[in-house]
């Protein structure tokens, strides 16, 4: 009887710590789920009513003309100074053509920018933007002007208190796209590409966010003479926004800035790509962890095998002790058979459970590799750079990472709440053509546009076609060079 106590403490204690080990291997953690945030970074055009005509009169007499922007509530506009010069009144004409008389808050002709104020103006001020301009920024100028010079102003004397143009009011805001020329700020200015007219001068520089990035000003080495001489700027100089902030602060004048800062197109990507790295990473985390796993699994199976030889030895010594004692311990021998059988369940279901392991090891690592596939997938930012129907300089990203992950693809159009590529021009319709990934190759399909898509002169229907770097792209009239970056084809 001894030898049977001694049998059933440790089938117990054997059985308990298979127990614990069967619970620990079933806690296996689920595999990840990957989610990318779309980003829908459009340039939205709620700002245009914040854009006025800045008119400078001298008695009865219309002395100079441009533009401003509305920065805060109260009428608070900015503008060029040397607009205001030897003028006794300032109008300001806000939305619907509506005339306002305004003070000055401030002046610094230093660095050309002039504070008004207009009580009777109703419009809403643009947000200010966090950041100053970067490379491939999206940007925009807005204002009122004509893009020749004025007529000349006939004068006795060589330089009198007045323009030598005659200024006019300009009936139509007009808007033209512009590239960074140069680094970026230096000294609190900055120049871009851009085709512009004199009047634009105090005119707002807006971010693809929609916010204020700095006003139009003249070259700092123009004087006073020349600038009130018929001209047409050649190029664009624009007045930083930290500089416009900065007097805006010290007029004691608070207005509305972005609560994050407006990210570039390649500042997107950089993001993106940060954001799949981690992806990535984690993926491999969980095949780390999976391999751990398998690792427990195999010295577990070691042990279940261990613990099977080691309980045929006890009961091989047990059926020979009984043997040695004959008739008396028959029914120690008949209860040593039951619990052989009860080990052989127990060896059972131990290789039952091992088994079931085993299958959620590979559906674990299997979705893992899946996982990682699809972290990994990606293709090439696209880069459409050329001119519009005017004849202004335009370009415009498509990321990749966008094209990818809808299944449909993106349409191009002018208008922003039917399209997710939007193209600011008159030529192109609402929903103008589809880009898409098929086979991994770029593909263009026309969606009935009214101006047509064509692609090297060859024009696009349903049937679509496929594209490639340095294709040229026809929108309606705004035509431009496809550049696939990171992609070889």
């Amino acid at each position: 009887m001894v030898i049977s106590r001694t049998f059933h403490l440790r089938s117990f204690i054997n059985g308990r710590v298979l127990f614990l080990l069967t619970i620990l291997l079933l806690i296996v953690p689920p595999a990840i789920a990957a989610n990318t945030k779309k980003m829908d970074n459009h340039l939205a055009r709620y700002w245009t009513d914040s854009v006025v005509q800045i008119l400078a009169y001298k008695g009865d007499t219309l002395l100079n003309q441009g533009s401003g922007i509305v920065v805060a509530t109260g009428g608070v506009v900015i503008t060029s100074a040397h607009l205001l010069e030897y003028s006794d009144h300032i109008v300001i004409q806000g939305p619907k053509g509506i005339n306002n008389n305004a003070i000055v808050v401030s002046k610094n002709d230093a660095v050309d920018l002039a504070i008004l104020r207009s009580e009777g103006l109703n419009a809403s001020p643009v947000k200010t933007s966090l950041n100053s301009v970067s490379q491939n920024d999206v940007l925009e100028i807005a204002g009122y002007w004509n893009l020749t010079a004025e007529k000349a102003r006939g004068s006795f004397f060589d330089f009198s208190n007045r323009p030598k143009f005659v200024a006019t009011v300009v009936n139509d805001k007009k808007f033209t796209k512009a590239l960074l020329n140069g680094s970026g700020v230096v000294g609190g200015r900055y120049s871009l590409i851009a085709s512009i007219g004199r009047g634009a001068y105090g005119g707002p520089v807006i971010n693809r966010c929609g916010e204020l990035l700095g006003i139009v000003r003249p070259k700092p080495n123009m004087s006073l003479k020349q600038l009130w001489q018929p001209h047409i700027p050649a190029g664009v100089e624009v007045i930083d926004i930290s500089v416009i902030t900065e007097q805006l602060s010290a007029s004691k004048i608070t207005v509305t800035a972005a609560n994050k800062p407006c990210l570039s197109v390649l500042e997107q990507q950089t993001q993106s790509q940060i954001k799949k790295q981690a992806e990535i990473n984690r993926a491999k985390k969980k095949i780390k962890q999976i391999k751990k796993q398998a690792e427990k699994e195999k010295e577990a199976r070691k042990e279940a095998e261990k613990g099977r030889s080691d309980i045929t030895e006890i009961v091989s010594e047990i059926n020979t002790k009984a043997e040695k004692i004959g008739t008396e311990n028959i029914e120690i021998k008949k209860e040593n058979v039951t619990l052989l059988w009860s080990v052989v369940g127990v060896i059972a279901t131990a290789f039952f459970i091992v088994l079931l392991l085993m299958l959620n090891k590979r559906k674990s690592s299997r979705i893992a590799k899946e996982a990682l596939e699809i972290a990994t997938a990606s293709f090439g930012d696209c880069r459409f750079e050329g001119t519009d129907s005017s004849g202004a300089p335009i370009a415009f990203f498509v990321l990749g990472n966008d094209l990818m992950q809808r299944e449909n693809g993106l349409i191009v159009g002018r208008n922003p709440d039917l399209s997710q590529v939007v193209i600011a021009d008159d030529t192109v319709s609402r929903e103008h053509a589809r880009l898409f990934i098929k086979d991994n190759h770029l593909n263009i399909i026309d969606l009935g546009s009214t101006g047509g898509t064509r692609v090297n002169g060859q024009s696009i229907g349903l049937d679509g076609l496929i594209i490639i770097s340095g294709d040229t792209v026809e929108f309606g009239e705004v035509r431009c060079t496809l550049s696939i970056l990171g992609v070889s084809q």
